[in-house]
């Protein structure tokens, strides 16, 4: 059985990070629209890759991912937190698709 305590910090991070399917996983599906300037670090996403981010006036303005292994990975995000950001060149964007998620694809070097 999980404690209150494991459920409120599984609730917290889901906040920022859901793995859901095979899609990849979804990188702040559920942020409450009043939560408009927030930071995380270290967050467990898939392959062993780990997430850190900013959001400023409601919009991603920087993303860490790490990993300890090169990796082809991918994840989604709501497209309301990208109208302003920036991609380096490497990477494929995609989207959104009917739920209003872009897809994001890279390869990630150790």
């Amino acid at each position: 059985y999980p404690t209150g305590a494991g459920i409120y910090a599984f609730s917290l991070s889901a906040m920022f990070v859901q793995v859901c399917d095979e899609n990849g996983a979804i990188l702040m599906p559920a942020l409450p629209s009043h939560l408009r300037n927030l930071r995380f670090h270290g967050l467990l996403a898939t392959d062993g890759v780990r997430v850190s981010g900013e959001v400023r006036d409601g919009k991603l303005v920087r993303l860490d991912l790490t990993s300890g292994k090169a990796t082809a990975w991918r994840f989604r995000t709501p497209e309301t937190l990208l109208s302003s950001a920036a991609f380096r060149r490497d990477l494929k964007v995609d989207g959104p698709d009917a739920r209003g998620l872009v897809t994001v694809s890279l390869v990630k070097t150790a």
